[in-house]
């Protein structure tokens, strides 16, 4: 998998970027508070439709613009295929997979395959087992985009199961 080009409008501090990645080693070479982590963050937004740094949308949108662009090309068993956000006025997030709409996160798992290890991820040596299974979790999701949904459907019986054996009186 090899993730070709991509274009930014209005994402963070970027204007309007377009980087034509090399096919063999690419490096983000810059000072600090020059963009290199934002370029990554908007890599990782193209696999999961969201950012690593903040679950607030709004807070991606460059300051006095409102609204954002990433689209990422990318070649993936010899087909090459686009992935598209944008967000809009009002927060309103749409996501394109080929120009097609798509309607769930998890249509769009396992398309663009990404890991990203950044310091706020010492918590999964530090912390508890919480964080090392969010983790697995997400990693094994790209690879078998049904293992989210099933993971969702997961966590909801096992809250019903907790909040029943909580009310039961024993």
């Amino acid at each position: 998998m090899q993730l070709n080009s991509f274009k930014l409008i209005n994402f963070r501090n970027y204007d309007n970027l377009y980087i034509d990645f090399n096919k063999k080693v690419n490096l983000l070479v810059g000072k600090n508070g020059q963009g290199k982590t934002n370029i990554v963050e908007s890599i990782y937004m193209l696999s999961f439709g969201k950012s690593f740094r903040t679950s607030k949308d709004k807070e991606i949108i460059k300051f006095d613009t409102e609204s954002l662009y990433v689209g990422g090309s990318y070649t993936k068993y010899d087909t090459n295929s686009l992935i598209e956000v944008a967000i809009g006025k009002n927060n309103k997030k749409g996501i394109k997979v080929n120009k097609i709409h798509i309607h769930k996160i998890q249509e769009l798992l396992g398309n663009l395959n990404v890991v990203i290890f950044s310091p706020e991820d010492l918590k999964l040596v530090k912390d508890g087992p919480r964080e090392r299974r969010a983790f697995i979790d997400k990693e094994i999701s790209q690879i078998m985009p049904k293992y989210y949904n099933y993971l969702i459907n997961y966590n909801k019986i096992l809250i019903q199961k907790n909040k029943t054996l909580k009310n039961k009186k024993i």
